[in-house]
C-alpha cells in the first residue's frame, strides 16, 4: 500500500531541514512529529490515515522511509557541500584537508595557515605564534620571517640566527662554529667574547686584534713603528726577536731584550755580578773575567784564572773525570782506579785490588793475571781455570767445552758431566779420547770413564764393548750388565797390538743410544768397520740366545748365546726361516757376527769364546784368524 501523498511532502520537509545528514537517523525512536506534521491539512494525524494499518504516529518508520526516498550516498570531502563535520565545503573537521585562507574553520587545526580567528582561516604572519608558511620554526626561519634563535628547528644556516644548522636545529654561536655570528668581527674571532683576530682579518677596534693595531677595518701586523707594544716585543717597539733592544729601564725579558743585555726583574738594567746575565766580561753568568768570582766546574772559562778548581778545558771549568789525561780526585794513576774510573792496567798505580783490571795490586802496582791467583780475571771463566787456564772442574763457570776439564761438557754454562760421547760432542767437545760420562745423568757418583770417537762419521761414538786376542777370557750373556768398565778407555787401535788381555763392555739394554757399529782391528789399524744398526733392527735382547740380528738392510746377521742353543743345532729358539741352524758352533761370549751377506759357515767376523775348540779371533773381514790367547787382534763395538 502506498502512503498518501499529503504525508510524504512532510516527511521530505523534515528530511531537508535537517539538511539529510547522516548525523540523523530515520528511525522511530529518533523521528518525532513536528508541529507542521500534525496539522499540515488541518486535521489530526488520525484523520489523514487513508485506512487502520497505518501506526498510530504519522512519522514514517525506517521501512516506510526506504520505501519512499531514493537511496542517499553518505557526505565526503569531493561532493561540492559543507556537510559532515566541515568547516567549509569539502575542508576542515576531523577528516577533511585543512582550509585554506578566508575559509570557514572551528579551530586552528582546520585551517592550513595554523591561525583560525572569529571562524576564519588567516593568512600566516611572523607573528601569529604559529608555524607556518615557509618557516622552519614558530615565527622565525625560512627566508621571509626573522632568523631563529638557538634551539630552534631549520632547514640550513641562514634559518639561525647564529649561522649553525646543524640536525635540523639552531646552535648556539660559539668561537669554534666557524662562522661569524654573535659579536664577532671575523670568523670565531674579536668581539671582545672570542680570542683575538690574526692579521688581515676584520675588526671594530684595536682589542679585537692580536696585534692591537686595526686600520680601515682590518687587523694589521705588528711594526717596529706602530707605536704599540706587540708581536714579541718587550716594550713599545723594542725588544723580542725583530725590533731593536730596548734601552735601560725598559721591559725586558730576556737580556737580548736588552741593550746592556741585563734583564733584571722584567726590566733592562746595567750588568753586574749577580744579575744571573752572562755580560761585560764575565766568562759564564755572574763569574769569570776581571771583576767577578770565578766560575765552578762546568762553567764557561778563557783561562785557569776563571776557575775555581784553576783547570780550564776547553773553554769550560772542569771537574776531574776519567778522561783528562791528569791523575785527580780519588784515582790512583792517570785516569783510572779509585772506584769511580776504569780499572788500571797491569803495572799501574793501585790502593787495593778493585783498583786493577787483573784483580791483583801487589805492592801499590797492578799486577798480571795468572792462573794461581786466586781470582777470576784475564781470560778465565772461573776462578784460575777457562779459557788461557787450565780446564774448569765440574760444577765451574764456562763459555765453550774447551773451557772444560777433560771429559768434561760445557752444559748451560756450567762444567758437566756427558752422559754420552755424543752429548759431550755437542757439548762442545771435538777430540777424540778419553772422558767421563754419567748415562743416567744422576749424582755422577756411578760416573765412569770411557773412550770416544769425536771424528769417525760425524763423532760421538761411545766404545761400548772391547776385547783383543790377547784376553783368555770367557764370560756369559754377553751385553747385558756392566762389565769391567775400565776397559773402556782403550782405544781398539792400540787394544789390537797389546800384549794384555783386555775385554770389557757396557750394559747395552740400559746404555742410551739409537744405533751401533762392529769393528775389526789388527796390528794397531782398522780393518773394518760396519754401517749403523739400529737398536730398533734388534730381535732380542742382549744376553738372550738366538739371533740378535738377522738380515737387517745391510744384509748382516749376528747370533750368539749358550753352547747348548749353538752346538750341533741343539737349543734351537728364534731362528729365523733360511738362518743358519748351527750358528758358528761358539757359545759363551756371543758369537757370529756375519757381514758377508751369506749364510756360509765362518766367512765373516767371527768371536768365539774360550772354550777348548774355539778360542779364535778373525784378524780381519774373513782372512785368518788368531788364536787366543795371542796378541795382534781385537774387536769393538760403538754406540751412537
Amino acid at each position: 500500500m502506498r502512503a498518501p501523498k499529503t504525508l510524504l511532502m512532510p516527511v521530505c520537509c523534515l528530511l531537508l531541514a535537517a539538511g539529510c545528514s547522516d548525523a540523523i537517523e530515520p528511525s522511530p525512536d529518533t523521528m518525532a512529529p513536528g508541529p507542521d506534521a500534525s496539522t499540515m491539512d488541518g486535521k489530526s494525524p488520525d484523520a489523514a490515515k487513508p485506512d487502520a494499518a497505518l501506526p498510530d504516529t504519522a512519522v514514517p518508520d525506517q521501512l516506510v522511509l526506504d520505501q519512499l526516498l531514493p537511496d542517499m550516498p553518505p557526505p565526503t570531502c569531493t561532493d561540492g557541500k559543507k556537510n559532515g563535520g566541515e568547516t567549509d565545503v569539502d575542508c576542515g573537521g576531523a577528516t577533511c584537508p585543512v582550509c585554506a585562507v578566508g575559509k570557514g574553520c572551528g579551530k586552528a587545526a582546520d585551517c592550513q595557515s595554523g591561525v583560525c580567528a572569529s571562524g576564519v582561516c588567516q593568512a600566516p604572519t611572523c607573528t601569529d605564534g604559529v608555524k607556518n608558511a615557509a618557516e622552519t620554526d614558530a615565527d622565525c626561519g625560512g627566508g621571509t620571517c626573522p632568523k631563529c634563535a638557538a634551539k630552534k628547528s631549520c632547514a640550513k644556516a641562514s634559518d639561525c640566527q647564529s649561522g649553525v644548522c646543524s640536525a635540523g636545529v639552531c646552535l648556539a654561536a660559539t668561537c669554534t662554529d666557524g662562522v661569524k655570528n654573535a659579536a664577532e668581527t671575523d670568523v670565531d674571532c674579536g668581539g671582545g667574547v672570542c680570542v683575538k683576530c690574526a692579521n688581515t682579518k676584520k675588526c671594530a677596534n684595536a682589542t679585537d686584534c692580536k696585534s692591537t693595531v686595526c686600520q680601515w677595518g682590518v687587523c694589521q701586523a705588528p711594526t717596529c713603528l706602530d707605536n704599540v707594544q706587540n708581536g714579541d716585543e718587550t716594550d713599545i717597539d723594542c725588544g723580542g726577536t725583530s725590533c731593536k733592544a730596548c734601552v735601560d729601564g725598559k721591559k725586558c725579558k730576556a737580556t737580548k731584550d736588552c741593550v746592556s743585555k741585563v734583564c733584571q726583574g722584567g726590566s733592562c738594567a746595567a750588568p753586574t755580578c749577580t744579575d744571573k746575565v752572562k755580560n761585560a766580561d764575565e766568562t759564564d753568568v755572574d763569574c769569570g773575567g776581571a771583576s767577578c768570582s770565578a766560575c765552578a766546574d762546568g762553567k764557561g772559562c778563557a783561562k785557569a784564572g776563571d776557575c775555581t778548581s784553576g783547570y780550564c778545558s776547553g773553554g769550560s771549568c772542569a771537574k776531574p773525570t776519567c778522561t783528562d789525561k791528569v791523575k785527580n780526585a780519588a784515582e790512583t794513576d792517570v785516569d783510572c782506579g779509585g772506584g769511580t774510573c776504569p780499572t788500571c792496567a797491569d803495572t799501574m798505580a793501585c790502593a787495593k785490588a778493585a783498583d786493577c783490571q787483573s784483580g791483583v795490586c801487589s805492592g801499590g802496582f797492578c799486577a798480571k793475571a795468572t792462573c794461581t791467583d786466586k781470582i777470576k780475571n784475564g781470560k778465565e771463566t772461573d776462578v784460575d781455570c777457562g779459557g788461557s787456564c787450565s780446564g774448569c772442574a765440574a760444577g765451574k763457570a764456562c763459555k765453550a767445552g774447551t773451557d772444560c776439564a777433560s771429559g768434561l761438557a760445557c752444559v748451560s754454562g756450567a762444567c758437566a758431566l756427558g752422559t754420552t760421547c755424543n752429548a759431550l760432542l755437542k757439548a762442545g767437545q771435538k777430540k777424540s779420547g778419553v772422558y767421563t760420562i754419567d748415562p743416567n745423568g744422576g749424582s755422577a757418583t756411578d760416573a765412569f770413564k770411557v773412550y770416544c770417537d769425536m771424528t769417525t762419521s760425524g763423532g760421538g761414538w761411545t766404545l761400548a764393548f772391547i776385547k783383543n786376542s790377547a784376553h783368555n777370557g770367557s764370560y756369559a750373556k754377553f751385553g747385558s750388565g756392566n762389565v769391567t768398565l775400565t776397559a773402556l778407555t782403550n782405544a781398539p787401535t792400540a787394544a789390537s797390538s797389546s800384549k794384555t788381555g783386555i775385554a770389557g763392555w757396557l750394559d747395552l739394554n740400559a746404555f742410551p743410544y739409537t744405533a751401533l757399529r762392529l769393528g775389526s782391528y789388527y796390528q794397531g789399524k782398522q780393518t773394518f768397520l760396519s754401517a749403523d744398526i739400529l737398536k730398533t733392527a734388534l730381535r732380542i735382547k742382549f744376553g738372550q740366545n738366538g739371533y740378535l740380528l738377522y738380515k737387517d738392510k745391510n744384509g748382516y746377521y749376528w747370533c750368539g748365546g749358550h753352547r747348548n742353543y749353538t752346538d750341533a743345532g741343539s737349543g734351537q729358539v728364534n731362528r729365523p726361516a733360511g738362518a743358519p741352524t748351527d750358528c758358528k758352533y761358539h757359545g759363551s761370549l756371543g758369537s757370529g757376527w756375519d757381514f758377508s751377506k751369506t749364510t756360509g759357515h765362518n766367512t765373516g767376523l767371527t768371536l768365539c769364546g774360550a772354550d777348548a775348540v774355539s778360542r779364535w779371533m778373525h784378524t780381519s773381514y774373513g782372512k785368518g784368524y788368531i788364536v787366543y790367547p795371542t796378541a795382534g787382534a781385537a774387536y769393538a763395538i760403538w754406540a751412537r
